[in-house]
């Protein structure tokens, strides 16, 4: 996943199971949280 707003972020996400997936998306959504979006 890449967002785009400034800065260049590439999200590198792997299935290893659901806990390693749910993991990321916590990640990323905190990453955006703390970006303001």
């Amino acid at each position: 996943t890449k967002v785009m707003d400034g800065n260049l972020v590439k999200v590198v996400a792997w299935y290893d199971n659901e806990w390693g997936y749910s993991s990321r998306v916590v990640d990323l959504i905190a990453f955006l949280a703390q970006k303001g979006l």
